[in-house]
């Protein structure tokens, strides 16, 4: 990652525009690079000027794609829609395709979702809601067969319990040894009611 003006510096305006000219009409997406790569910013003497928070197309300010970006990134979109996760019944088929339907090279690189096993024992699953439909949708706490002051431990043994909640734009939801499928159930109903939300 870099400033222009500091390979301008570095390199001499005649060498640094020899370099830098063809690329502007060739751009290319980051996961079809080979070799060394990397991200080369502009108008760092600009009032205000900040490094972006991320390399996503809607996080970019309009002037700053020229055509050939525009035109990648139009190609891009209609050679790679991820589905919309399917009516499938089996929850975690459900939950790979929803996570895969928020790709978009840049989103799983920051995001994601975690699965991992409690001592109690149990599950817990978290969900990053950042950039996702979610992100700003309410959430209810749900507790399934266990009060909220329990739902700090959760309850040991065999048992069916389940509870979930929404803080820090992450959904997070824990249950017993049988209730992944539940957990994932509560993330897709919400998903679902958003989805009909204005």
């Amino acid at each position: 990652m870099d400033v222009v003006e500091d390979v301008f510096d570095r390199l001499g305006e005649d060498r640094a525009k020899a370099l830098l000219t063809p690329l502007w009409s060739r751009p290319i997406l980051k996961r079809d690079a080979n070799g060394i790569h990397g991200t080369l910013f502009y108008d760092r003497d600009q009032p205000g000027w900040v490094l972006p928070p991320s390399k996503r197309e809607v996080d970019l300010e309009p002037d700053s794609i020229n055509n050939a970006q525009r035109a990648l990134f139009d190609r891009r979109r209609s050679e790679w829609s991820a589905p919309e996760p399917t009516g499938s019944a089996d929850p975690l088929i459900w939950l790979t395709q929803w996570y895969f339907s928020q790709c978009d090279e840049d989103w799983e690189h920051a995001y994601g979702i975690t699965v991992e096993t409690l001592d109690n024992p149990g599950w817990s699953l978290t969900v990053d809601l950042t950039d996702t439909s979610l992100a700003e949708r309410p959430f209810t706490p749900v507790f399934h067969t266990m009060s909220e002051a329990e739902a700090g431990q959760g309850l040991d043994g065999d048992l069916g319990w389940w509870h979930a909640k929404v803080e820090q734009q992450k959904f997070k939801a824990y249950g017993g040894p049988h209730n992944l499928p539940d957990l994932i159930g509560v993330f897709r109903a919400w998903q679902a009611r958003s989805a009909n939300l204005p």
